[in-house]
């Protein structure tokens, strides 16, 4: 049986948000790659004035930590303030990372560099409004990086997390991202590389990943991009993506070996390639208010590059698009790059999607441009070009409200929550048993608002949570007793 210590903390600051740690000192068979245990060796506490051992009632400095810091120890540190760029130097292993753990209060204030193996950096909030810092929010180097539920916002100049192709076994969980600060250029939220044949999967799972279009209007709330790098072996899932485009693909190479699997969209395109041909599994995933981009959908006669696996496009909606629900245009070089010439490949699977009506799509492929076409036109279509697409896909006359509730695989009693509002209804009704149990305090926060919860109490059942009659939602709930 897993045993767990549980570290309670009043909620306290604007920003932050309360933590219910747990820490495994069992063994568990973790369902998903991207979850991993921590059994630590040695527990320290540091503070932003501290000089100390490093013990509970007498803190170390940061720097002291940093430069000191073995594999298996577990440093938290305590609210205040921590100022300038902090580059972790010193390696953990696969077995004993070393884990930044942030109380309720704590603030980077400028950024954190992820450079060597095995650190974890988790629960903080990073910020830097007049740029003291030269990197990302906070950036992953090392192999074995982790960024777990942080909150990462008004980076200067800069992006909000960086993931780069430097390390294997890249975790980036459950943290929010949000609106970073523009000096002459496009500050993503997230912006990433990665070489599936050398590094594996790099996981982005359960983020909440929000409104990088309030910087600039070519600001990214996902870009998986290079122009001389890698881009592959990108696995994104569950999470919440608003007000801004979600882009893989690049200039020099195929975006291949992607997994997007239920992840949920509102005002956020998803595109995939960009200059290149890409291969994708994107499946039951949830688009309100977007389209689907896929102008370089690989098709037959590729000489260049080997295709690694089918294209799999099975189980989305794509609700009330303000383009077409999908944009579709082969690609592949025959010997050299052809966009449209191509058929569609008879192993690719582009099934099962619901769609709301009216449906539109563009179709460009075996040489054939039609623009924009009907439900009937574009089905007929991709026969004529090798592949019947969406053969027992929907297209509903009318949308429903939808709730999505994502319980946190790291900390109990926390969870991410995207409503679709359609209805423009003023409460939604929400169960949040897989989050909370009967008799849980808790709150219900908007992730840009953390100082005043949408909705708090104590949980006997679905609650009620206030809309303002918005259309779309993106929620953090957390247990507070």
């Amino acid at each position: 049986m897993l045993k767990v210590r549980i570290d309670r903390r009043p909620y306290r600051g604007k920003f932050t948000f309360l933590f219910l740690l747990l820490i495994a000192v069992g063994t568990l068979e973790a369902a998903n790659p991207w979850v991993q245990t921590f059994t630590p060796i040695r527990t320290l506490y540091v503070s932003p004035t501290g000089n100390g051992d490093g013990s509970q009632g007498n803190p170390m400095s940061f720097s002291n930590a940093i430069n000191t810091a073995v594999p298996g120890d577990l440093y938290w540190l305590v609210p205040g303030t921590y100022s300038g760029q902090r580059k972790f130097a010193r390696a953990g292993t696969s077995t004993n990372p070393i884990v930044w753990r942030g109380q309720s209060g704590a603030i980077i204030n400028g950024g954190l560099e992820m450079n060597a193996a095995y650190n974890w950096v988790w629960g903080l909030e990073v910020n830097d409004p007049t740029g003291l810092g030269n990197l990302e929010g906070i950036t992953l180097y090392g192999t074995g990086s982790h960024a777990i539920n942080n909150i990462v916002h008004d980076i200067k100049g800069r992006c909000g997390i960086g993931a780069w192709n430097t390390g294997s076994g890249q975790v980036i969980y459950g943290n929010i991202v949000y609106k970073q600060i523009p000096v002459n250029n496009n500050p993503h939220n997230i912006y990433t590389q990665n070489d599936f044949k050398t590094k594996g999967y790099k996981y982005f799972v359960q983020n909440m990943v929000l409104d990088s279009w309030d910087a600039t209007g070519n600001t990214y709330n996902f870009h998986a991009y290079a122009q001389g790098s890698f881009y592959s072996g990108y696995y994104v899932e569950k999470n919440i993506f608003r007000k801004g485009k979600f882009l893989i693909g690049g200039t020099n190479l195929p975006a291949d070996n992607e997994v997007v699997n239920s992840n949920y969209y509102y005002d956020s395109p998803v595109l995939f390639g960009w200059s290149i041909p890409s291969q994708v599994k994107f499946t039951n995933n949830y688009l309100g208010k977007g389209w689907l981009d896929t102008k370089y959908f690989w098709g037959v006669g590729e000489t260049k590059y080997t295709i690694p696996g089918p294209s799999i496009y099975t189980g989305n909606s794509i609700m009330k698009p303000t383009a077409n629900h999908v944009i579709f245009r082969t690609a592949a070089y025959t010997p050299n790059l052809c966009l449209g010439c191509p058929k569609i490949r008879s192993g690719d699977s582009f099934n099962s999607n619901t769609y709301s009506s009216p449906f539109n799509a563009s179709f460009h492929a075996d040489n054939y441009n039609a623009g924009t076409v009907s439900f009937t036109t574009w089905k007929s279509l991709t026969q004529g070009a090798g592949n019947p697409f969406d053969a027992s896909s929907t297209v509903v006359q009318s949308v429903s409200d939808k709730v999505v509730v994502l319980k946190n695989e790291y900390e109990n009693g926390r969870g991410n929550l995207a409503i679709y509002n359609w209805s423009l209804s003023s409460t939604k009704t929400v169960d949040l048993s897989s989050i909370l149990q009967v008799g849980n305090s808790y709150k219900v926060l908007d992730p840009r608002n953390m100082g005043t919860p949408v909705a708090q109490g104590v949980y006997a059942g679905p609650i009620n949570i206030p809309t303002s009659g918005k259309e779309f939602l993106a929620l953090l709930v957390i247990k507070t007793s």
